[in-house]
């Protein structure tokens, strides 16, 4: 499931970014909005839970 999320926004990407050069976002606008994608990933990562690894 998540591969195919990866791809999706790989395939997405693009896109949604020409879509917004189109309409005359700039770009220092345009890769803050492309980088919100990262910090949701980053905030889900860091939302899970802590657990150590027992060796046994």
């Amino acid at each position: 499931m998540v591969i195919g999320f990866g791809r999706g926004g790989a395939a997405l990407g693009p896109i949604v970014a020409g879509f917004l050069l189109a309409n005359g976002v700039s770009l220092p606008w345009l890769a803050g909005i492309m980088a919100c994608g990262s910090l949701a990933a980053a905030g889900a990562l860091a939302a899970l839970p802590y657990r150590e690894q027992i060796a046994d």
